[in-house]
């Protein structure tokens, strides 16, 4: 069984036991505003798209986020990352996404997921036996990213 079916298993049997206990938390789809930001220096980046929502089931967490960059009036620097998630995550767990990135050479695809403890979204290219975090020098005005995904936060 894969590690996401085990916890749909374990979320579905938490729920029951919860709502049995009627001790069920619930936060429904709230707003939340995601923004780029560099692990060294934040910069100064404005977005004519940015959305986030996310949805509370007792110890997991749904968020869907909606990033496009417009200018970047001041260069983050560092690795680049998306603050701030709704709740910490307990574990690191990948993240789905689609959007237009400029990858460094010899890297063919981007990914996305968050940290164990931390409220970020991680940002990393990959390819062949190839993996590093996405440096912030790669950002530029048609960068754009549609994420969403859940974590668990106890």
């Amino acid at each position: 069984m894969s590690d996401v079916l085990r916890e749909i298993a374990a979320l579905k049997r938490r729920v029951a036991r919860l709502e049995a206990q009627d001790k069920f938390e619930f936060e429904p789809w709230t707003g939340w505003t995601p923004e780029l930001y560099g692990t060294t220096t934040a910069g100064t980046i404005t977005y004519s798209t940015q959305i986030g929502f996310y949805l509370l089931l007792d110890a997991v967490v749904f968020v869907y986020g909606l990033l496009s960059v417009s200018t970047i009036p001041v260069a983050p620097t560092g690795n680049l990352r998306i603050r701030t998630l709704p709740y910490a995550a307990v574990n690191a767990q990948p993240l789905s996404y689609s959007g237009r990135s400029n990858l460094s050479a010899g890297y063919t695809y981007f990914q996305c997921r968050t940290g164990t403890g931390l409220t970020d979204v991680i940002l990393q290219q990959a390819g062949d036996d190839l993996n590093q975090a996405f440096p912030a020098a790669n950002l530029n005005t048609s960068f754009d990213i549609q994420f969403t995904g859940f974590y668990r936060i106890t």
